[in-house]
């Protein structure tokens, strides 16, 4: 109900609205104002005390400006609502008020939203942009066994929404990370439902050309198996 007073349902962002109808338009910034105008933070700077706060000419000093909703609004993008309910508490409503409301990865403004302070929103994670090379081999790089279907599961990157996206790697079996995943054990694999890399492992092959962009890798032929590479937290 709130999304639709405060008019952030099925917000899109510009990049979205420019690849699909090639129009320029930005998202609605309604509720991005009044979150901070009337729910939060008020329209001027306070004390301590609770007086407003003025700057050298005795002025009230703004809590935030236009530019400050425009990123704001871009927060709030992506929601839509869930599929309609098929039992009796959907009846008298033709859309799904009740569950809490569905992100769409592909209308979601992906970019980092700057902060009131200057900073941007996720601060003190790094910017994606900003990881070291080869970050699936180093230390903390998380495998997540997927058994014998390659498609990832925790993958949230735009372009993973069509199949051909996924980038797969089958791993050599001289490589030291098949090692680190395959934890042979009297000739055979012993797969672990997690692994976690405690030391940064040198690169093997074809691995050694490869950027962050990988998401599946293949340990096993016969039967398939394969762990889904989970990156680091990043904005």
């Amino acid at each position: 109900m709130m999304a639709e007073m405060l008019s952030f349902l099925d917000s899109r962002s510009t990049a979205h609205v420019l690849e699909e109808d090639g129009l320029i338009a930005f998202p609605d910034e309604n509720y991005a104002r009044k979150i901070m105008q009337l729910f939060s933070i008020g329209i001027n700077k306070l004390e301590m005390d609770g007086s407003t706060k003025l700057d050298s000419y005795g002025t009230p000093i703004p809590t935030y400006d236009n530019s400050d909703i425009q990123t704001f609004a871009r927060a709030w993008t992506g929601f839509t609502r869930q599929d309609r309910r098929g039992n009796l508490e959907a009846i008298e409503y033709l859309e799904n008020r009740i569950d809490p409301m569905l992100v769409e990865g592909e209308t979601r403004a992906v970019f980092p939203k700057m902060d009131l302070n200057d900073g941007f929103i996720g601060d003190t994670y790094p910017l994606c942009v900003d990881k070291p090379d080869h970050q699936f081999l180093r230390v903390g790089a998380t495998y997540r066994l997927l058994g014998s279907s390659n498609t990832p599961e925790l993958q949230h990157e735009s372009n993973l929404y069509n199949y051909k996206d996924v980038k797969r790697l089958q791993l050599d079996t001289q490589s030291n990370l098949y090692g680190a995943l395959c934890n042979q054990s009297n000739g055979a694999c012993k797969f672990q439902a997690v692994v976690n890399l405690d030391t940064t492992l040198e690169c093997f092959g074809v691995e050694c050309f490869l950027d962050n962009n990988l998401h599946v890798v293949e340990v096993q032929q016969n039967p398939h198996i394969y762990y889904e590479y989970v990156g680091p937290p990043c904005v």
